[in-house]
């Protein structure tokens, strides 16, 4: 809980000695062929220096963790939460997927914070599927 609101954040706030580095938070899943939707709804999102490029939301084949925060290009899909808080993508095959962010606060001094209040996977389905 942070300011009385239930999220789930990483926070690097009013702390001059420590800075968060390859933090991660993420859970695995097995879907089935389809095309998906993952979005997240950020009530905070803040960074002294700008919000790019400290939190990334991922999606990963297998049920692994989340790629080191150098090696996030490798990942399946992933987005700069600054940029944009969904992601769509298929799979071909039921598929063990691992989802969830990638966060990187460099600067000592740096202020930022990242709470999300929700995370929702959906399926996407055409009207002509019965």
């Amino acid at each position: 809980m942070r300011w009385d609101r239930d999220r789930i954040c990483v926070v690097n706030w009013d702390v001059t000695d420590r800075l968060v580095l390859n933090g991660k938070i993420y859970q695995s899943t097995t879907l089935p062929a389809g095309k998906y939707v993952l979005s997240a709804m950020f009530t905070e999102l803040h960074a002294d220096f700008g919000t790019q490029n400290h939190c990334y939301m991922i999606i990963n084949k297998g049920n692994q963790t989340m790629p080191d925060w150098n090696d996030r290009k490798t990942a399946f899909e992933y987005t700069d939460v600054a940029s944009s808080s969904s992601i769509e993508f298929e799979l071909t095959e039921e598929t063990t997927l691992t989802i969830g962010f990638l966060y990187n606060f460099p600067t000592i001094g740096e202020k930022c914070a990242y709470g999300f209040d929700r995370i929702k996977l959906a399926q996407i389905t055409s009207e002509n599927e019965e």
